[in-house]
């Protein structure tokens, strides 16, 4: 095996040691390009959804993801889901809008979900 060159791209040196990062500072940019909000930006989302949305719908609708300029919304009501599309769905956006103005919100998505992580 002796006198075999390496392939192109690979080396038989070690490379350069590459400093420690933390986890968080990984995970934030892989999080956000899956369309999933960073902790402090789901906090704010979900504070502004609370705002905006009437207190009945607390435990069956729960803002998910923004991806595109598209807030997806998940609903565990069919009924709440048709309601909120043919009724308030411009109204929620708007007060989204205003509540944060640092993110581009163009559209809110109602999804049917079965449930939310860490519901009994």
């Amino acid at each position: 095996m002796q006198g075999r060159t390496p392939k192109a791209g690979h080396s038989s040196e070690p490379g350069p040691l590459r400093r420690p990062q933390a986890l968080g500072d990984l995970l934030g940019p892989a999080l956000k390009s899956l369309g999933l909000p960073s902790k402090r930006a789901g906090e704010r989302l979900r504070r502004a959804w609370d705002m905006a949305a009437d207190p009945a719908w607390g435990a069956t609708t729960r803002p998910l993801a923004i991806e595109g300029g598209v807030l997806r919304v998940g609903v565990t009501s069919a009924s709440l889901r048709h309601e909120l599309v043919a009724y308030h769905g411009p109204r929620l956006l708007r007060v989204l809008q205003k509540a944060l103005p640092d993110t581009p919100l163009v559209a809110l998505r109602f999804e049917d979900v079965a449930g939310f992580p860490g519901d009994a």
